[in-house]
């Protein structure tokens, strides 16, 4: 599904949300954040994006390129027993039409779980 995005380049942060809705709890995972609203996912928060999404330094740097000319973003969420999985990805302009996607998968477990 197509999402809202917002990306702050100076502290490469990339935040995918569906909708704006409230948040009751967020989840933190290896630099990811997913905020919960009910028993759903509303919002994705990746700290240090550009690393996330590059391998090396060359890759890193054009991925903060990419993050600031995001067109377009998706994000899909799969529930699972001990799990969520994530998968986001986007459309971007700089420095050429680029599609880049992350799939994420994160453990549940109530000690991973902070107050929003």
């Amino acid at each position: 599904m197509k999402v809202s995005f917002d990306y702050d380049e100076e502290n490469d942060i990339v935040y995918f949300y569906p909708n704006e809705k409230k948040v009751d709890f967020s989840v933190d995972y290896d630099d990811i954040i997913l905020d919960i609203s009910g028993n759903k996912v509303e919002g994705i928060e990746i700290l240090n994006a550009s690393e996330k999404f590059g391998k090396d330094e060359q890759e890193i740097k054009k991925m903060k390129k990419a993050l600031s000319s995001i067109r377009e973003a998706y994000m899909k969420v799969e529930y699972g027993l001990n799990s969520i999985l994530v998968k986001v990805g986007f459309v971007a302009s700089i420095p050429e039409i680029i599609k880049e996607g992350i799939l994420i998968q994160v453990p549940i477990k109530k000690e991973l779980m902070v107050a929003a």
